[in-house]
């Protein structure tokens, strides 16, 4: 699978985790599925890979198609998911919603620009320009 689409998916579950775990917590008898994703443990395991696949993904890109952009989202991003850390309650929920959906419009258009730039998901040119 694609670095980015792997990204993008990550960081589709982080904001789904926020928007939904108020919701799971208040209409559910709150059990193991309360637990689990109230837990500040389900923070720093989704953190792990996030910040991994930023690192591998982003600057790697970078050097194909130039373009800053998806690179500066993602990092802030990841910025507000690590200040996420800090709060509890509505600025919690708030900063990550935002960092993540930061994290997944970048990945998104660090896709598009490296398709853009004729690059395959394994980083092989897809066709040879020079050819006629």
């Amino acid at each position: 699978m694609n670095k980015d689409l792997f990204g993008a998916w990550l960081s589709a579950i982080c904001v789904c985790h926020c928007v939904l775990t108020p919701f799971i917590l208040i209409f559910t008898s709150s059990g193991l599925l309360g637990v689990l994703f109230g837990s500040e443990l389900f923070h720093w395991f989704m953190l792990a890979p996030v910040t991994i696949v930023v690192i591998l993904s982003f600057p790697s890109a970078w050097r194909i198609h130039h373009n800053l952009w998806p690179g500066s989202l993602s990092f802030a991003g990841l910025a507000l998911l690590l200040s996420a850390l800090a709060f509890h309650g509505w600025p919690e929920i708030a900063l990550t919603i935002l960092g993540g959906s930061l994290l997944f419009s970048a990945h998104i258009m660090n896709r598009r620009l490296l398709l853009k730039a004729n690059i395959g998901c394994g980083g092989l040119p897809l066709k040879n320009p020079d050819a006629t």
